[in-house]
């Protein structure tokens, strides 16, 4: 018998890290935390935002194989 190993891809298991840390905090009211918490959280959101985006329009451009 012949094990069949699927192997996640890093673009996809990514995406589903991220996706996964936001329904972790999705709850949390940030109103309490430390104004340089904030002002941190708010510049890697950005940041993160920023990079996602160009990640999705890379994909995007090579999903002319996937319909919608």
């Amino acid at each position: 018998m012949t094990e069949s190993h699927h192997h996640t891809h890093p673009v996809l298991a990514c995406a589903r890290t991220v996706r996964s840390a936001l329904v972790d905090v999705a709850n949390l009211d940030p109103t309490f935390m430390p104004t340089k918490d904030k002002a941190a959280a708010l510049v890697a959101i950005r940041e993160a935002l920023a990079a996602a985006a160009a990640l999705q329009a890379r994909l995007l451009a090579a999903a002319d194989d996937v319909a919608f």
